[in-house]
């Protein structure tokens, strides 16, 4: 396996909308399950794919956004920037979990109504239900 390097990504990431896959562009999807264990929210946690290649969110404490790229089932989100806002630490915790596993996310499967991100060693980080924007 290639090891993704900084300027890899910053490439990637220039590029995104070239290589924009549809399949999750103009998306939101809500974790249901981390490293393969139930995950019950404790604050709002969500993130949403624009078509032009951004992404925002919530981990759960608080707003993310940054630029992602697809390429085939492959998928490389950039550094998240996040507001800095104080939550409890148990929130805190699992922002940090949300937030980890979307940034070590390489590739992406569609199984059925979820989403799932897998590492490059296509292990799964997070499985993402479809987000009711209702």
């Amino acid at each position: 396996m290639k090891r993704i390097t900084p300027l890899f990504l910053a490439a990637a990431l220039m590029t995104a909308q070239a290589t924009m896959a549809e399949t999750i562009a103009d998306t939101a999807w809500t974790p249901v399950a981390l490293n393969d264990t139930p995950f019950e929210p404790a604050g709002e946690t969500f993130v949403q794919f624009n078509p032009d290649g951004s992404y925002f969110g919530k981990d759960g404490c608080n707003r993310i956004r940054g630029r992602y790229v697809t390429n085939g089932d492959a998928v490389l989100l950039g550094p998240a920037a996040a507001t800095m806002m104080a939550c409890p630490q148990e929130i805190m915790e699992q922002a940090q979990a949300v937030t980890k596993a979307l940034m070590a996310a390489r590739n992406y499967e569609i199984r059925g109504e979820e989403l799932v991100l897998l590492d490059a060693e296509a292990n799964t980080l997070v499985r993402l239900a479809p987000r009711d924007t209702e």
